[in-house]
């Protein structure tokens, strides 16, 4: 299982060696499994439990394929209408620092959701982290 994680994680950090955050996270996904099946933790079989310090959320929310976010990217961008893509381009200003806060309000079937899939490809194929809200 851990076998599994590292090279996961290696797309993160390529200078990644094996360490207690990965073997901590295959426990993690072994507890999750057998609470699932018996509804019990490691402990009631006399095994450690994991530390939980890294999120399984965390883990998942930067596991990206960012090949796979560049291919949607290139197909999808060139469909945005005129509006969309000024939108769209805003994301430059954040990443020159000229930044701010932005809202984006518009009547349902206008493509929002479209529109800020893209933006979170964009994102996460640079491994950047936004917060949303």
């Amino acid at each position: 299982m851990v076998d599994d994680i590292f090279p996961r994680s290696q797309r993160h950090d390529e200078n990644i060696e094996y360490s207690d955050v990965i073997y901590s996270e295959a426990l993690t996904r072994v507890e999750d499994q057998v609470i699932t099946i018996s509804g019990k933790d490691l402990s009631c079989f006399g095994l450690s439990r994991p530390s939980r310090t890294v999120s399984n959320d965390l883990m998942q929310e930067l596991d990206y394929d960012t090949e796979v976010l560049q291919q949607r990217l290139n197909e999808f961008v060139p469909r945005l209408n005129p509006g969309q893509k000024t939108v769209f381009d805003v994301s430059k200003q954040v990443e020159s620092g000229e930044g701010g806060l932005f809202f984006l309000d518009t009547p349902g079937g206008t493509g929002k959701n479209f529109l800020l899939n893209l933006l979170l490809s964009q994102i996460r194929k640079d491994k950047k982290k936004l917060p949303l809200q």
